[in-house]
């Protein structure tokens, strides 16, 4: 009677560890599944957070960096062309012969007009006369947004600093020098700049009867500006 009563008693505690052992593993379950659904939705609605932050963020930088990167359109006007101030007779009297029609350049920055004659092929010779025109209105519009004096003021000092054949010219215009194989020249809202090349027999002469053909030219287009 003992030992049966005993097998019961066991009996009876493993159905109990059973069903509490059974119990406990049906709620981890439940756990389980509420976490994962928790943090499911704890995603979920981080995910649609997100989309929603970029959905309504305001393009304010990227229409920013677009209009800064749009150029600005800037307004160019020229009241000279550099034709009037050395014409193509002009051009044939400087060098004693005839001239192609003039070729007319247009310079983007700063803007700026241009005029070139050269020697016709049946001249039996290869000169040239050029001559640039730079209005203060446009080179306050380019790279260095200078007005004019000062443009030729910073450009003359680069020059003389060079130490490349300076010469300071006088009696022409405001202010004007002999750089290089070039008269620059500053006249009031403009700076011209002026060569004839093409003279002389070569070497020193050369260097010397386009530089006296040069300010020849420079003289007479400066004249000529109001």
């Amino acid at each position: 009677m003992e030992k049966f009563a005993l097998k019961n008693h066991r009996q009876s505690m493993a159905r109990r560890f059973f069903h509490v052992d059974a119990s406990l593993l049906f709620l981890m379950f439940i756990m389980l599944i509420t976490m994962g659904c928790g943090n499911s939705e704890q995603s979920s609605s981080q995910e649609k957070a997100s989309e929603s932050a970029m959905a309504t963020k305001e393009p304010s930088d990227q229409s920013g960096s677009q209009a800064e990167s749009t150029p600005v359109v800037r307004e160019t006007t020229f009241s000279i062309d550099p034709c009037a101030l050395i014409t193509k007779a002009d051009a044939e009297a400087l060098a004693a012969g005839p001239m192609n029609e003039p070729l007319q350049d247009h310079l983007e920055d700063p803007a700026g007009k241009g005029c070139r004659y050269f020697s016709a092929k049946d001249s039996n010779q290869s000169r040239a006369v050029e001559i640039t025109v730079w209005e203060s209105n446009n080179l306050k519009q380019g790279l260095y947004g200078w007005p004019a004096d000062k443009h030729f003021a910073r450009f003359k000092a680069g020059h003389k600093n060079t130490g490349k054949n300076f010469e300071q010219l006088q009696g022409l215009g405001d202010d004007a020098y002999f750089w290089g194989s070039h008269v620059h020249a500053l006249k009031g809202p403009y700076v011209l700049m002026v060569s004839a090349r093409g003279f002389g027999s070569g070497g020193a002469d050369s260097d010397a009867k386009n530089k006296e053909s040069t300010i020849k030219a420079a003289t007479l287009a400066i004249g000529r500006v109001p």
